[in-house]
């Protein structure tokens, strides 16, 4: 892999979290399972620990310093990941995971529309 595409990986784990995250604290649903979060989790965990010199330069570096896990805390005031997260929610049904009665199961929003990526 060249270090292009160890950047393009670390930055899209990176949007795919703060994204993903924005939807679950403010809109207050899910678009993705658990375990897709937690993969992209890991792997932007392997590459920056790999990488440290690449993940250093890539676009919100200093939100991920010391990525752990998916229990970091992370800001939900980013103009760019805002819209984005609107843009997906407009893609999605939208079910609130509070409407769920059935043991308190996460709901996934599945996507409206099929092919091309959604960020």
């Amino acid at each position: 892999m060249t270090d292009t595409e160890i950047s393009d990986k670390i930055l899209k784990c990176r949007q795919f979290l703060l994204i993903h995250n924005y939807i679950f604290h403010i809109e207050n649903v899910r678009v993705c399972k658990d375990e897709v979060y937690d993969r992209m989790s890991e792997e932007l965990k392997d590459l920056q620990s790999k990488y440290p010199d690449i993940a250093n330069t890539v676009q919100y570096a200093d939100i991920f310093k010391d990525w752990v896990n998916y229990n970091k805390k992370l800001p939900l005031d980013d103009d760019w990941v805002i819209r984005k997260a609107i843009f997906v929610c407009s893609q999605c049904i939208k079910i609130p995971i509070n409407d769920v009665q059935q043991d308190k199961e996460e709901v996934v929003k599945m996507p409206v529309k099929t092919g091309g990526a959604l960020f």
